[in-house]
């Protein structure tokens, strides 16, 4: 209920402009009233503002579901890796400086991941 809707697609420089509901306007401050928030029907939001938290379907939406259901295999690996039972990587796994290094171990653990799957896979087939 808090959503702000879009008016409009997204602009080229990124900005877009969001109906604005005034839900709880009797809660707000006085300072809070006076804002665009509240004073305006519409307003603009530039494309500087929390980009990471940005998304291109409402949350929740048919079109959202699908999209954030990819995530799902992304995420399952991710588990795997950082789980005790698996390749068990979390800070202070290797004792190595260097990104290089570090890096070329996370490949090696990725590595046994994949081979432990395919082991997995190929006992149940």
């Amino acid at each position: 209920m808090y959503a702000l809707v879009a008016n409009g697609r997204r602009k080229a420089n990124g900005s877009r402009h969001f109906f604005t509901k005034s839900y709880m306007r009797d809660h707000a401050t006085k300072a809070q009233r006076r804002t665009k928030v509240f004073t305006q029907a519409t307003i603009t939001i530039t494309a500087e503002v929390s980009p990471h938290l940005r998304q291109d379907h409402r949350w929740g939406s048919k079109e959202w579901v699908r999209a954030f259901a990819q995530r799902g295999a992304v995420e399952s690996g991710y588990g795997n890796i950082k789980a005790f039972y698996g390749e068990s990587v979390r800070r202070g796994w290797i004792r190595l400086t260097g990104l290089t290094a570090t890096g070329l171990m996370l490949a090696f653990a990725i590595m046994h991941y994949n081979l432990r799957m395919l082991r997995n896979w190929a006992a149940k087939n």
